[in-house]
């Protein structure tokens, strides 16, 4: 990412070398002054003299500070354009990492950028514009004496060397006291977004003492990476104050020789400080420096782990045909496949019920439906085509998914029924009417432009989350639906309006696939699918599947569905005692 940065703003760049340039030219006017003072104006007593020579300075510094201004401003729109050009990017891949299961920090990540735009526009990124025009200076003591610009690169040599053995040692413990820090500040951001339960179960001690030691952790590294940084500046500035001091010793031989005139003994230690203030620069703010470096090599390798997927053809709207053909998977970054070999097909108007016992894997078996999880096995088309190469930007439109764990975002009920884009009135009362929830989302504080999320002070019960999560899923009318545990919190009430919900979807044509252990909502199914262990045992028309569980409890089939006793009493719980009548017209 930073190559692709330093090439994509190579004009920008190549502005502030030659800005820094005239920069570093102009800090010699302070020298050339004193010069001028002790040369000219001086001996000669000359008023004249001396103020030219001012005017002459002060014009100088106004464009030194007019030259400085305008890099510090050049900077912080590179680092805003480091920004604006990668924070898109960075977003979209911390979300395919999260998508793919990764154990990453997204609100590290994000900092990153953060961190990178600071750095950019900090007194490190000038520091290191202006090191490269140490040479102006040590030509400049060349112009005074040969052996004080010999002794200058002999000296900043040193002082360079030094540095990089010191940093060479102090820069892996700033990375470990850092990941430290960062690992100690999630742990107390995880226990403190679970308060309420570690409060309750009085976990509060525990959790302290756990996020504790990692606290002290980070604090004893950090005290290391002080320590190393301390040897480091002992080292430096004992090489700075040497060097200002044995310049002058060295100018002050010359003048006694008569090679030089005795004033250039200030305008060596001038020329010393000026030469090394862009090391100590860097050196002060080392651990600046190696914490951006961290964030960037963070932010590259998210990016390289992770690319865009490449542009594909626009496909029509899928119509809602589902076709499963031996499917196998799991969660991404997992060995374990917790679906084998599950095959099945769905027509539009179609509504599917898959039932089992807990841990089945009917939930891993919706999420390979939807595309979500890859197959590792098999395939899942719809109208086609591999759900799992669809793009999700493309497809998401066309598809409804409500999931057991409901969230919601910053903004209104409109805005997050209309999946955060801008909200079209009459869809977003269509899709509420359609889950039947359009009256109780009048009673809201403010209806439909109640907010919603962390920040928000009205509290949704968990029926009203399932109920808005099902118009969120209905919302543009997709074709395809799928619902996990979508009844898991819903009263009788709620528990109707979902099965007179599917059986219009089911009117309008919509395929739906819904996982449930309510007898009522799979009265609502036309097709049944039973699994047990990630594996098929039973599938077909609901009544039927009703018929061939109640025969095998009475014995009277064949136990080829391999399912025990105990688990035909869990499923046979789960059926309703027949198919609910209505259908679709």
């Amino acid at each position: 990412m930073l190559n692709h940065l330093v090439h994509q703003l190579s004009k920008p760049i190549r502005a502030l070398l030659f800005l820094t340039f005239l920069v570093e030219l102009l800090a010699l006017v302070p020298m050339v002054y004193m010069l001028s003072l002790f040369q000219r104006a001086i001996p000669t007593g000359s008023y004249a003299t001396l103020i030219s020579l001012t005017l002459f300075v002060v014009g100088a510094y106004i464009l030194w500070g007019t030259l400085e201004w305008v890099r510090s401003q050049i900077l912080a729109r590179v680092a805003l354009r480091l920004d604006w050009d990668h924070s898109p990017d960075v977003f979209d891949a911390v979300f395919r990492a999260q998508l793919q299961k990764q154990a990453i920090n997204p609100h590290q990540i994000m900092s990153d950028l953060s961190e990178l735009r600071s750095f950019v526009s900090g007194p490190c990124a000038v520091a290191a514009l202006s090191l490269p025009f140490a040479v102006i200076f040590i030509a400049f003591a060349g112009f005074i004496h040969p052996w004080l610009a010999g002794f200058m690169a002999i000296m900043l040599t040193a002082l360079a060397f030094s540095a990089y053995l010191s940093q060479r040692s102090a820069t892996p413990i700033l990375r470990a006291a850092n990941d430290s820090a960062q690992a100690a500040a999630q742990s107390a951001g995880i226990f403190g977004r679970f308060a309420e339960v570690t409060s309750t179960l009085g976990m509060q001690p525990a959790a302290r003492a756990r996020w504790y030691q990692s606290h002290r952790n980070s604090l004893g590294l950090g005290l290391a990476a002080k320590e190393a940084q301390g040897l480091t500046q002992g080292v430096s500035g004992f090489i700075n104050r040497s060097m200002a001091d044995l310049a002058k010793a060295l100018v002050a031989v010359l003048a006694i020789s008569g090679t030089v005139d005795p004033s250039f003994v200030f305008i060596a230690a001038m020329l010393i400080a000026k030469t090394a203030a862009p090391i100590n620069v860097l050196l002060t703010n080392w651990a600046a420096i190696v914490k951006a470096r961290q964030s960037g090599d963070r932010i590259q390798k998210l990016l390289a782990d992770y690319p865009p997927a490449p542009e594909s053809m626009s496909l029509p709207p899928p119509k809602g045909r589902l076709l499963v053909d031996n499917v196998a998977g799991g969660p991404p970054n997992s060995d374990k496949e917790l679906i084998l070999g599950v095959s099945f097909s769905l027509e539009p108007g179609s509504c599917l019920a898959i039932a089992g016992v807990s841990g089945a894997g009917k939930s891993t078996l919706a999420k390979l439906l939807l595309g979500l999880y890859k197959p590792s096995s098999g395939s899942v088309r719809l109208d086609g085509v591999e759900v799992s190469t669809w793009p999700h930007v493309a497809l998401g439109r066309h598809l409804g998914y409500v999931s057991q764990e409901v969230v919601f975002f910053e903004g209104t009920v409109a805005e997050n029924i209309a999946r955060l884009g801008e909200p079209d009135s009459e869809k977003v009362i269509r899709a509420a009417q359609a889950a039947g929830i359009h009256e109780l989302i009048l009673r809201f504080p403010q209806g439909y432009d109640t907010p919603l999320g962390d920040a928000a002070k009205f509290g949704l019960s968990g029926g009203q989350r399932q109920r808005l999560a099902i118009a969120r899923a209905l919302y543009g009318e997709p074709k395809f639906i799928v619902m996990d545990e979508p009844n898991a919190n819903l009263d009788e009430k709620g528990e109707a309006d979902l099965v007179a919900t599917i059986h219009r979807l089911r009117q309008a044509g919509a395929t739906v696939v819904i996982t449930t252990h309510r007898p009522r909502v799979i009265g609502a199914a036309d097709q049944v699918l039973i699994i047990k262990q990630g594996k098929s045992v039973m599938f077909g028309p609901t009544q039927t599947v009703i018929d061939r569980i109640r025969a095998l409890k009475a014995g009277n089939a064949g136990h080829e569905e391999s399912l025990s006793e105990s688990e035909r009493e869990e499923v046979l719980q789960q059926l309703p005692t027949s198919a609910s009548p209505r259908t679709p017209t």
